[in-house]
């Protein structure tokens, strides 16, 4: 026998009228499943059609753990900083950035906190990451932090330790 299947995935994108800034990246399979907002460090190479690495394994693993849509947002919205060194770092968000963190952390039923560890090694994010957090400080909804299986480190999708699996440790506090 012979079952045919089809799914919808629909993509949006929002981003700077002079596409120097990608605010958003949506994409939704289930509307009836829960909305996820997952925020990593800076916007890769995926577009509406083309996909990277990274967004391919959150679709896949958000899938897995039974959502439905999800917002990608980023800590800083500057398309083509990867691989620039640190100082690629300075002026690459925006006040509309911020805006559109909180638009889609609102709509979400959960928020994940998946930037590794560049915190640790990086002023610059370090300091982006604490005024993000102190902008959803009175978020109601679940929050996780990506980590390695033991819980101990940051953990960005693309990190080989996390490729089958995804471990996600709630956080009561998010300041």
């Amino acid at each position: 026998m012979v079952k045919h299947m089809t799914a919808t995935v629909t993509v949006d994108m929002t981003e700077s009228d002079d596409a120097k800034h990608r605010y958003i990246l949506y994409k939704e399979w289930d509307k009836a499943k829960p909305t996820c907002t997952i925020i990593t460090l800076y916007p890769g190479a995926a577009e509406l059609v083309i996909t990277d690495t990274t967004q391919m394994l959150i679709t896949n693993h958000l899938y897995q753990l039974g959502y439905g849509a999800f917002y990608s947002v980023n800590l800083f919205s500057k398309i083509g900083i990867a691989n620039r060194g640190k100082k690629a770092f300075v002026g690459a968000t925006n006040k509309a950035n911020d805006e559109y963190i909180l638009e889609c952390v609102e709509k979400s039923n959960s928020v994940i906190f998946a930037w590794g560890s560049l915190p640790d090694k990086n002023q610059v994010v370090k300091h982006r990451v604490e005024a993000v957090l102190s902008k959803l400080s009175t978020y109601s909804g679940e929050c996780f932090r990506l980590t390695d299986n033991y819980g101990e480190k940051e953990c960005h999708p693309l990190s080989p330790k996390l490729r089958h699996s995804w471990n996600l440790i709630p956080i009561t506090n998010i300041t």
